[in-house]
């Protein structure tokens, strides 16, 4: 069995040798020996993608000074261990960053956070309507569970990821202390973990081991699902992101009640979609789904549409 998982050292000068597309980096010893232990199961699919691992160490100022070596070089930074200080040193790298957990983060950290997975029985009210009045990409378990596919365009044009095993299953996650009965199953996490890694803009995805618990199993729980998701993430890696300026067919909608004409960009091979007001051609095409077309050619707009194009 071939290891796909390059061992990288520190060098000298604080900077991560050699250079990788993507690097698991991490915060605990013990927990990254874990996480590499359940990738010896899998097989290698990456020709041509450089993956690397390597031990951050216990100083927090050399931490973030190798994260932010490894994101300026443009390798893909995995963080096992991240956490909310990591997140307040890094703003000048993502001014956004979707959190999927199964409760409310990130509402104090410097750049807008987008929950995905909250569960309402868990979070206050008013963590709730300060979230709605930020976030435009925010979805609670019920939301997010309806229909997870609409999931997809959110995340592909995601540029950080923070992602928490608490918002799986109890069942799923036994090691997770603050993993609750109701969640989502791993398949599900590992799908909203798989639609980032198609994002051009993603830099950093970070998984969160703060709420684990020693067990006395052989393989831990959360860093099963979490090897699997770093699997998963480092193969849309090797497919590549999904661009506009692949697609091959442009619709024009003219919507009822507005001046503006909306342009709709379609890959037929990719099944995807991409909108933006014809009028601002400068502005990039924002990702979307077939359904906001559809809506749009009924002569009505999704919300999540109107507020990124009108209200933004």
């Amino acid at each position: 069995m071939k290891h796909f998982i390059l061992q990288c050292e520190v060098g000298k000068e604080n900077q991560i040798l050699p250079y990788c597309d993507a690097i698991i980096l991490g915060v605990n010893e013990k927990v990254l020996e874990e996480l590499m232990l359940c990738f010896h199961r899998f097989e290698v699919h990456f020709e041509g993608l450089s993956v690397g691992v390597a031990f951050l160490g216990k100083d927090p100022e050399m931490q973030i000074g190798l994260i932010r070596h490894c994101i300026q070089r443009g390798s893909k930074v995995l963080l096992v261990g991240a956490e909310a200080a990591h997140y307040q040193q890094l703003s000048q790298h993502f001014d956004q960053i979707h959190l999927i957990s199964n409760r409310i983060h990130g509402l104090n950290l410097p750049m807008t956070a987008h929950c995905l997975g909250f569960q309402r029985h868990l979070v206050s009210s008013e963590d709730i309507h300060i979230l709605e009045q930020r976030s435009m990409d925010s979805a609670s378990l019920g939301l997010l569970t309806e229909d997870l596919n609409a999931m997809e365009p959110i995340l592909r044009s995601a540029a950080a990821v923070h992602v928490d095993a608490s918002v799986c299953k109890a069942s799923f996650a036994a090691d997770c202390s603050a993993s609750e009965p109701s969640g989502l199953s791993p398949e599900e996490l590992i799908q909203l973990v798989r639609f980032a890694s198609h994002s051009p803009n993603i830099s950093f995805i970070g998984f969160d081991t703060t709420a684990k618990v020693n067990t006395t199993t052989a393989r831990s729980a959360m860093m099963d699902l979490y090897a699997t998701a770093i699997w998963y993430f480092v193969e849309g890696l090797q497919q590549g992101p999904l661009l506009a300026e692949s697609a091959t067919e442009i619709t024009f909608v003219n919507l009822q009640d507005y001046d503006e004409i909306l342009e709709f960009a379609h890959d037929p091979s990719t099944r995807r979609w991409w909108v933006r007001v014809q009028q601002e051609e400068a502005k990039s095409y924002l990702p979307c789904t077939r359904t906001d077309h559809e809506e749009a050619v009924k002569g009505s707009i999704t919300h999540r549409l109107h507020r990124y194009l009108f209200e933004n």
